[in-house]
């Protein structure tokens, strides 16, 4: 433990000139939007960014699938996204039939539970929003995906998302700890919530996290969970298996995701035994990814055993050659956000305020 411990603070030491470095420049480009030297895009129609401060792992799309729930029966909605890791440039406007390499695995799964949704992908958001309000004119509302840095738009409403595992008083500025800006960019949002908060977590804890947001930003906090889906769903044909019949299954985990602890926390408890396979956030996968995936299968020694993955690594996986033996075993378990506390209302409300929906 001693020795885990020094090598750990050990490479935050070696990493802390470069964190300065990275600091400098971040501070200098938010300094010339912030003053004006550079400026931001305001469009026609209300937008909601949705974003965080640290690197990758909050739960940003399925926050952007909650807020279409929230607002698709009023609004005519478009999400726009740069497609991250996609193989295209430019502005592409997604179809039911576009695949993760073309605009991105994180749209391609807000496509698959929304095909009627106005969705592209563009790296330059203003070139996108001008784009999309081109195409479909109807359009009263749009979500920028992972925009809080991106400054050369100004939404009308900034949603920051927080990990509950990485309190910003814990962690530091890239490379040294996860932060993509100093916490006192958080000024600039308009909500801050904290995702992935734990059932187990006290008023108290809460309480503690709300001190240490608003230390940087008045902007009001709410906390928000992860809810599973009662049944995994496969992947090609079969039934969905209810989550309480885990427990007569061995279970391979499948993921390519940044924070799969929840995940792992969840089935572990649901699960006869589980065991898991980890790839990189956004992994493309290829045969050979296959064959190691069937490797790991067969040695599993149960009588009853299923590979399950996020919605997101199905996004990639729907369009790969899989291999007979693994394709009838391959499962998703879907998730959704729920605002804890009872304050989903009240989140609605001040969204609403924030970009005059009602108005």
């Amino acid at each position: 433990m001693f020795i885990v411990v020094f090598m750990l603070t050990f490479r935050h030491i070696l990493l802390c000139p470069f964190a300065a470095l990275y600091r400098m420049a971040v501070g200098i480009r938010n300094f010339l939007y912030d003053y004006s030297f550079c400026s931001s895009f305001t469009a026609p129609v209300p937008v909601i960014a949705v974003g965080n401060i640290t690197v990758g792992g909050t739960g940003k799309t399925p926050h952007i699938e909650y807020l279409i729930s929230c607002f698709a029966r009023t609004h005519t909605i478009a999400v726009l996204s740069r497609g991250y890791k996609r193989k295209t440039k430019g502005f592409v406007l997604a179809q039911t039939q576009s695949t993760a390499t073309e605009i991105g695995d994180e749209p391609r799964q807000i496509k698959t539970l929304y095909p009627d949704i106005v969705l592209a992908v563009d790296e330059n958001r203003k070139r996108g929003i001008l784009q999309l309000l081109a195409i479909n004119r109807s359009v009263n509302l749009i979500l920028l995906d992972d925009a809080f840095q991106h400054r050369r738009v100004r939404p009308h409403c900034s949603i920051v998302l927080i990990d509950y595992s990485r309190p910003l008083s814990s962690d530091a500025i890239l490379p040294a700890g996860m932060l993509r800006e100093h916490p006192r960019q958080l000024k600039r949002a308009t909500i801050v919530i904290i995702t992935k908060t734990p059932a187990r977590c006290t008023a108290d804890e809460k309480l503690r996290m709300i001190n240490d947001i608003q230390y940087y930003s008045s902007a009001p906090v709410f906390f928000s969970s992860f809810v599973y889906h009662h049944s995994v769903i496969p992947l090609f044909s079969g039934d969905s298996i209810p989550v309480n019949r885990l427990n007569e299954y061995s279970v391979l985990l499948l993921t390519g995701i940044a924070q799969p602890a929840g995940l792992i926390e969840f089935l572990t408890n649901q699960s006869l035994s589980l065991y898991t396979l980890h790839y990189p956030d956004h992994h493309h996968y290829k045969a050979s990814d296959m064959d190691a995936i069937l490797k790991r299968f067969v040695k599993m020694d149960a009588e009853k055993k299923i590979i399950v993955t996020t919605s997101k690594d199905i996004a990639r996986l729907r369009h790969i050659s899989i291999p007979d033996l693994l394709a009838g075993s391959i499962y998703f378990l879907p998730v959704r956000v729920e605002i804890c506390d009872g304050r989903g209302q009240e989140l609605h409300l001040q969204i609403q305020q924030k970009i005059r929906i009602d108005q």
